[in-house]
C-alpha cells in the first residue's frame, strides 16, 4: 500500500459498496499513473444521480464548490483533490464611463495599469473575517468562478450543477439567507448546502468529530465538531492570524529601512550590468490607500512564508540567530534575523497587553494566542472526558498554520496541559505525509469536495423547489 494516498478515501466508509469498490479503482488508477510521471494525477471520485427531493436528474452531475475566503477564493466541481480556480478574493472597483460601477475580479495586471495612468479605482474585499461586507464583489467572484472553474477552463452552468458554498463557523442568519438568495433566484442551481469550513476541514483530516484550530488570513477560529456538525456555539475566534502576522514584518521592516512596493514601479524593470534591478518610480502615483496595502502585503506575505518558522527553543536577547535575506520590490535586500522566529512566535505566544501595534479587523478584536484559543473553547465543556477528548483530537489547519514546527510545538502545550502520554498522535492534519501542503492550506475547499461526492449525501441538499415550498427553514435544518 503506497503511503501517498488520495484524501478522497476518508469518505469510503459512507459510501456504499459500490461506490467503495469504484473509488479503490480510481486510486488505484491514479497511484498508477503517478508512478510514472512527475506531476501528479488528480484521481476522479464517483459521481452520483443527482435526486433532491422531488426533483430528480439520472446523469451523473458534479456539485460547484464555491470557498470566498478573507484573502483568496477556490472554486471548481466536486470529486477533485484541489480546486480549479485559486486566486485573490480583491476586488478592484471604479466608476465606468455609463456612470455605472465596474468590477475586475484577478485582474491584478488591470489594477496596475490604472494605478499607472493614475485612474481612480478602490479595492473591496466582498468578505472580511469571515463575514460578508459587498455582496456585489461577492456575487462577482461567484461569476469569476462559474465563468472558468469548468473542466479546461470552460464555464459551468449553474441551472445544471447543485452548489455547495462553504462558509464561516460564525455567520448570522441574514447572512446565509442571502447566500442561499442568489444561489437559487439568480444563478437557478437546482440544489444547495451551505458548509462549515470547521465540518469540511475535519472531513479532509478523514475525521467526523475533533477540535478544528483553522488560522486563516484575517482571523484563527477554534470550533469543535461533533459526528459532522459543527458546535458554533462554543466556537472562538481571534484576529491574530496571517494578516496580523504580515503587517507585523512590515512595520519592523520599515521602522529599519524605507520599502517602496512594487506597484510604485514602472514594469518591465531590467538589470543593470552588475545585475542589479534598475527601477524607475512613477511620479506622483495616486494610488488608494487599501492597494498600496494590497501590495505591501503581497510582497511581506512572500517573504513571510518563505523565511519565518518556529523555533523549536526559545529566542532570548542573547541568542545569536544567522541572518537570512530577501530582495525588495526595489532591488533591495532586507535581512531577518530574530524577526524570522518572533512574528510566527506570536501564533503561540501572543502579543502582550500592550494594544497591538498595527490595525486588526472590524468584526473580531480579539488577540488571542492559538493555545488561548484551544484552551477557551475546551474549558466550555464541564465534563473533563470531553475536554480530553478535543485535546486528543485537534486538526490543524489554514494557510497561515503552515509554519515550520508547527504542530510539534502545539503538540507540546497540550500535552503540559493534560500530561498526555508524550509521541502520541493528537494533531491531524489534512496535509499527510509525502503531500503537498495545499491539502492543508485549502482543507475546507477539499473535504466539501470529498463529502459532496458521495449518495449518502444526498438528504443533506435543499432543491430549488423545496426552497421555494418551505423557504429558508429547511436550509437551516439541514445545514445546521
Amino acid at each position: 500500500q503506497p503511503a501517498h494516498c488520495s484524501p478522497l478515501r476518508a469518505c469510503r466508509s459512507a459510501a456504499n459498496a459500490a461506490d467503495a469498490q469504484q473509488l479503490e479503482l480510481d486510486n488505484r488508477r491514479s497511484l498508477t499513473a503517478r508512478a510514472g510521471r512527475h506531476t501528479p494525477a488528480l484521481p476522479s471520485a464517483p459521481r452520483p444521480s443527482m435526486s433532491y427531493g422531488t426533483t430528480h436528474n439520472d446523469a451523473d452531475v458534479a456539485s460547484v464548490i464555491i470557498d470566498v475566503g478573507s484573502n483568496s477564493t477556490k472554486g471548481g466541481l466536486s470529486g477533485q483533490d484541489s480546486p480549479t480556480e485559486v486566486f485573490s478574493s480583491a476586488v478592484g472597483t471604479w466608476e465606468d464611463e455609463g456612470g455605472g460601477k465596474a468590477f475586475a475580479v484577478n485582474r491584478r495586471e488591470l489594477w496596475h495599469s490604472r494605478h499607472r495612468q493614475q485612474l481612480p479605482f478602490d479595492l473591496e474585499y466582498p468578505v472580511v473575517q469571515g463575514k460578508v461586507d459587498n455582496w456585489e464583489c461577492l456575487e462577482k467572484v461567484w461569476e469569476r468562478v462559474l465563468g472558468v472553474g469548468g473542466p479546461r477552463g470552460r464555464a459551468i452552468a449553474t441551472e445544471e450543477h447543485p452548489m455547495v458554498i462553504v462558509e464561516a463557523n460564525l455567520v448570522s442568519q441574514e447572512q446565509r439567507e442571502g447566500t442561499a438568495q442568489r444561489a437559487f433566484e439568480k444563478h437557478q442551481s437546482p440544489a444547495l448546502h451551505l458548509a462549515k469550513t470547521a465540518v469540511c476541514s475535519c472531513i479532509a483530516a478523514n475525521k467526523s468529530s475533533g477540535l478544528v484550530l483553522e488560522v486563516g488570513g484575517g482571523i484563527s477560529t477554534c470550533t469543535p465538531v461533533f459526528d459532522g456538525k459543527a458546535s458554533v456555539k462554543d466556537a472562538t475566534q481571534s484576529a491574530l492570524a496571517g494578516d496580523f502576522l504580515t503587517d507585523m514584518l512590515a512595520q519592523r521592516v520599515a521602522s529599519r529601512q524605507e520599502v517602496v512596493p512594487a506597484h510604485q514601479f514602472r514594469m518591465p524593470r531590467k538589470r543593470d550590468a552588475q545585475g542589479d534591478l534598475k527601477t524607475s518610480a512613477i511620479a506622483s502615483a495616486a494610488s488608494p490607500a487599501d492597494y498600496g496595502v494590497y501590495m505591501q502585503r503581497m510582497t511581506f506575505q512572500g517573504i513571510k512564508e518563505t523565511l519565518c518558522q518556529l523555533s523549536e527553543r526559545e529566542i532570548t536577547k542573547s541568542t545569536r540567530v544567522p541572518g537570512l535575506s530577501a530582495r525588495l520590490p526595489d532591488g533591495k535586500e532586507v535581512e531577518l534575523q530574530k524577526d524570522r522566529f518572533s512574528i510566527p512566535e506570536m501564533l503561540l505566544k501572543g502579543v502582550g497587553e500592550d494594544p497591538p501595534p498595527v490595525a486588526v479587523g472590524p468584526h473580531c478584536k480579539e488577540m488571542l494566542s492559538l493555545p488561548q484559543l484551544i484552551e477557551a473553547t475546551v474549558s466550555k465543556f464541564e465534563d473533563e472526558e470531553d475536554q480530553k477528548k478535543l485535546y486528543t483530537s485537534v486538526v490543524v489547519c489554514g494557510g497561515s498554520s503552515l509554519f515550520a514546527k508547527m504542530d510539534p510545538r502545539l503538540r507540546s502545550f497540550i500535552e503540559d496541559k493534560w500530561r498526555l502520554v508524550p509521541g502520541k498522535r493528537i494533531i491531524s492534519s489534512p496535509s499527510a505525509p509525502m503531500q503537498p501542503t495545499y491539502y492543508q492550506r485549502w482543507s475546507s475547499w477539499l473535504g466539501a469536495s470529498v463529502m459532496s461526492s458521495y449518495s449518502g449525501f444526498l438528504p443533506m441538499w435543499v432543491s430549488k423547489q423545496e426552497y421555494e415550498e418551505h423557504g429558508f427553514g429547511i436550509l437551516m435544518k439541514r445545514c445546521p
